[in-house]
């Protein structure tokens, strides 16, 4: 068992210092949230420099069925028009999307 492990190690050694060299970034996570509040959609982005740029709405065939833009870090959506059922909604944003699945009562 000795002979594993200094094995390991004498493998893994060399490419400490590689690593230790590199540079590296920190990266802020953004999330994106979505809401549902009766018929009401609610998405919000918890990042003041990356505002959300539309929500959208697609049925189980992958079918648009309800969109709206947005110009801030938070937007709302009214799907009373929506028969109820299952739906994905998907918040983009400057930075990337998020997808959810709803319920529309």
């Amino acid at each position: 068992m000795k002979n594993l492990i200094v094995m390991v190690c004498l493998m893994v050694a060399p490419f400490a210092a590689t690593f230790s060299k590199m540079p590296y970034a920190v990266f802020a996570i953004n999330t994106i949230d979505i809401v549902m509040n009766a018929d009401l959609l609610i998405a919000t982005s918890n990042n003041p420099n990356d505002p959300l740029v539309k929500v959208e709405v697609f049925n189980g065939a992958g079918q648009k069925v309800a969109q709206g833009g947005c110009s801030s870090t938070k937007c709302t959506l009214n799907l009373s028009s929506l028969p109820t059922g299952n739906y994905l909604a998907k918040a983009t944003s400057l930075m990337g999307f998020y997808t959810e699945p709803i319920y529309v009562p």
